[in-house]
């Protein structure tokens, strides 16, 4: 890792002092960089490839299994890029809104059942919106529906040498079956730009408009990490913070994933480390074409690492952006709690990095990855100590439509919350597909939506009330199996 000098007077007995302090630093660093024990960090998974060798730099944890979150819309976006390189669609199409893809909840851009979107804004939206109504839009013109094309995902995934991965939908939203390892996704990030360089170039825009509003990238590396031109960030409380990153310097490129931040922050700050030491210390492939796979992934045989030496098939070429704004930096660095796939906005840092996070790369990796542990299983930003940072605003009802009922009135005893979301909206829907799951511990009980403050950003907490104990932990358990977040709440 990086090490940021330390402060010099010009007495030479102390520059010799700091010398010899700052070697042994380096020292400790390199032998904890090896040696820290990944297993105390649940989530936490990353790797490092040299992007045109395939060859692995830095890898912990990178065969586990681990949630994608919204790094699966990548593999939503190299299918849609197929399809428009085989000439299936083009980028004028109008892929039409179904009322399954406008009710997927946040993040989203608020399609209609009934409208439609050019695949091109739709590429652009879920680079940078990471919409998941836009990811099912997407889907559902594909395939027909979300769970063909969850299947044709797979497919193709393992047509691509991603062994461990299993997609169930188009977006990353949480389903207990959706996997993938930091090496799968790593090989994606790869081929991504060796089979449609004409069309990576849409994931270094910091920002575009759709329908008048503006949508910045939620990679807020861009731009602050020399050469960073993509490409995903993804989030869902079951995976924690994750990102695939592309950077290019000096005609030497590297595709790095690290999964499972506690905070956005601290898995930027992880990746930015990993980033500086990798162009700082590896021996790096200048010339050649990207390669076909992350090292190589278990059970791949060897007639299929054979592509990796292959050329790409096209040259890069920069698309036209119309009304996005590649280059302003302040709308890259302008992200809103608004349905973030990085969200709970409780959890979001969103300062730019200033004097004091660059100086926080010199902590050791070890430290890093203890920062990086996601909170104990179960945890949630509205329970514990967050509840108490967290200024209740009010207890709105659902509407009708969410609760089945007219007018609520909340009952006394033991909640059930079953997710936090950064709109309203989003935390209405999900009380729907509570109450579509057809549990008959719910048939009763109202459903309402509860606003919170965390500075300036608001989060909306999905819940049901009226249970006692044993009911509200019977219902968790079925909800969860279901696929839902759940998490039961004394009075």
């Amino acid at each position: 890792m990086q090490i940021w000098p330390l402060r010099r007077d010009p007495g030479a007995g102390l520059r010799s002092a700091n010398s010899a302090v700052l070697s042994l630093l380096l020292t400790l660093l390199l032998a904890v960089q090896f040696t820290a024990p990944a297993a105390a960090n649940p989530r936490f998974a990353a790797i490092v490839i040299d992007a045109k060798s395939g060859k692995v730099v830095f890898e912990r944890n990178a065969d586990a299994t681990r949630f994608p979150a919204s790094l699966t819309k990548m593999m939503t976006l190299y299918l849609l890029f197929e399809d428009i390189k085989a000439g299936r669609i083009t980028r004028d199409t109008r892929l039409p809104v179904s009322a399954h893809a406008a009710g997927r909840p946040p993040s989203k851009i608020g399609l209609r059942p009934g409208q439609s979107i050019r695949a091109e804004d739709a590429a652009k939206v879920l680079v940078t919106k990471s919409a998941n109504d836009v990811a099912a839009v997407i889907a559902e013109a594909l395939s027909g529906s979300e769970p063909a094309f969850a299947q044709r995902m797979t497919r193709k995934a393992r047509e691509l040498g991603m062994t461990r991965t299993t997609f169930r939908n188009a977006s990353g939203l949480p389903d207990p079956k959706q996997v993938s390892t930091a090496r799968d996704l790593a090989t994606l990030g790869l081929r991504i730009q060796r089979d449609f360089p004409e069309m990576y170039d849409l994931f270094s825009l910091r920002s575009f408009t759709y329908s008048g509003r503006a949508y910045s990238n939620h990679n807020r590396l861009l731009g602050r990490v020399g050469g960073m031109d993509g490409i995903k960030t993804g989030y869902i409380r079951a995976s924690g913070f994750n990102l695939c990153a592309s950077v290019e310097r000096d005609n030497k490129r590297i595709v790095a994933v690290v999964m499972g931040g506690k905070t956005a922050n601290s898995r930027n700050q992880y990746m930015a480390g990993l980033i500086e030491d990798t162009f700082k210390s590896a021996k790096l492939t200048r010339s050649g074409a990207i390669a076909a796979y992350a090292g190589k992934p278990p059970g791949l045989d060897a007639a299929k690492l054979k592509l990796a030496s292959l050329p790409p098939p096209l040259p890069r070429s920069k698309p036209e952006y119309g009304d996005a704004s590649p280059e302003d930096s302040d709308l890259a660095l302008a992200l809103t709690a608004e349905g973030s796939d990085e969200a709970d906005a409780a959890t979001i840092d969103a300062e730019p990095m200033d004097a004091a996070a660059k100086a926080s790369l010199a902590v050791t990796i070890a430290g890093l990855e203890e920062d990086i542990r996601p909170a104990e299983a179960g945890a949630d930003v509205a329970q514990s100590s967050a509840e108490e940072e967290l200024k209740v605003v009010a207890a709105t009802a659902a509407p009708a439509a969410a609760t089945g009922q007219e007018t609520v009135q909340l009952k006394t005893g033991w909640t059930i919350q079953i997710g936090a979301f950064p709109s309203q909206e989003g935390a209405h829907i999900r009380l729907e597909e509570a109450r579509a799951s057809g549990i008959a511990l719910l048939s009763n009980k109202p459903g309402f939506t509860m606003a919170a403050q965390s500075g300036k950003a608001m989060i909306y907490r999905a819940r049901f009330s009226g249970f006692t104990e044993k009911h509200a932990r019977e219902a968790c358990k079925v909800l969860i199996k279901k696929g839902l977040d759940c998490l039961p709440l004394s009075p």
